[in-house]
């Protein structure tokens, strides 16, 4: 049901982080382990030439983030926003980017993990069928963006097409 815990799980599985160090990430973001609870924050900031900017943030002690954010804003030349200033101009979007399919075979006793352009015609029909805003094809790349309610429903989708 959490779109931003579910890809951050996919990276932990992918680059082969042990299970007990995410067991206990996910215990400690849970508030499970005494004095670990993590809450996630919003700041609000422009930056350089007046760009908007809108922070998140995981921490264990708030204080001590805004403070390391204001001064790293400061320090970039910019300077830190009212709550609802710049975050109005944000919407949250899922990205997804596809470079083709990947075909995993073994030869000669070794796993070979290659990457197949895919056919467009084909990709087009699968994409039809998901709750997808818009996509985009160029050069060999699909980009695909989802509302971030259904980012986690249309990527399993393509994963296992």
């Amino acid at each position: 049901m959490n779109p931003a815990l579910d890809l951050m799980l996919q990276k932990a599985r992918y680059h082969s982080l042990p299970r007990d160090v995410i067991d206990k990430a996910l215990k400690k973001g849970a508030g499970k382990i005494e004095g670990q609870e993590l809450q996630e924050v919003h700041y609000e900031a422009y930056g350089p030439a007046g760009s908007a900017l809108y922070i998140k943030a995981i921490t264990s002690n708030t204080n001590r983030s805004a403070s390391n954010i204001r001064a790293l804003v400061v320090r970039m030349g910019g300077t830190m926003a009212e709550p609802g200033a710049v975050s109005r101009q944000f919407n949250q979007k899922g990205v997804i980017m596809i470079n083709g399919k990947i075909k995993k075979e073994v030869v000669k006793g070794n796993d070979i993990t290659s990457v197949i352009p895919y056919d467009l015609n084909e990709l087009e029909d699968d994409l039809m069928s998901l709750d997808i805003e818009d996509f985009q094809e160029e050069a060999g790349q699909c980009r695909i963006v989802t509302s971030f309610e259904a980012f986690t429903t249309v990527k399993k989708a393509l994963d296992e097409k």
